[in-house]
């Protein structure tokens, strides 16, 4: 008689439901992961027009800012279907982010607090925090 060899129909069966269940799993928290570094890499397309608005505003021309193009940043960008800037002293800089379903259509918003010690502060319209970028209300 000879030995049988191979796997049986059961086992198989067996290690395509184990594939199932982790699967099950792990794609949710991945399309999580993506949503929230694709809310990130918005944050970082405005974040860099911090530095020249904070600059125009410390040389009195704030109130000059009226386009994103005055502090170095352009319309749109890979993340952000379109980015406004409001000039002044507690301006901000918004992108309107595009790219996953969970955040398309949202805003990120970085406002200047015009106290003693400048800071700006982020903040956004994206409903769930998981995919919101970390420092962002």
């Amino acid at each position: 008689m000879q030995a049988e060899r191979g796997f049986t129909l059961i086992e198989l069966m067996i290690v395509v439901a184990v594939i199932a269940i982790l699967a099950a799993i792990a794609i949710p928290s991945y399309q999580d992961y993506v949503a929230r570094s694709q809310s990130s890499v918005g944050l970082m397309d405005i974040r860099s027009g911090m530095t020249a608005f904070e600059e125009l505003v410390q040389l009195g021309r704030g109130t000059s800012i009226t386009a994103p193009e005055d502090v170095g940043l352009n319309t749109s960008s890979s993340r952000c279907t379109s980015i406004s800037v409001v000039g002044g002293s507690t301006g901000n800089i918004t992108c309107t982010l595009r790219g996953n379903p969970a955040i398309d259509g949202f805003a990120l918003s970085l406002t200047r607090d015009a106290s003693a010690v400048p800071r700006w502060t982020c903040t956004s319209t994206v409903p769930q925090d998981k995919h919101k970028p970390g420092n962002c209300l």
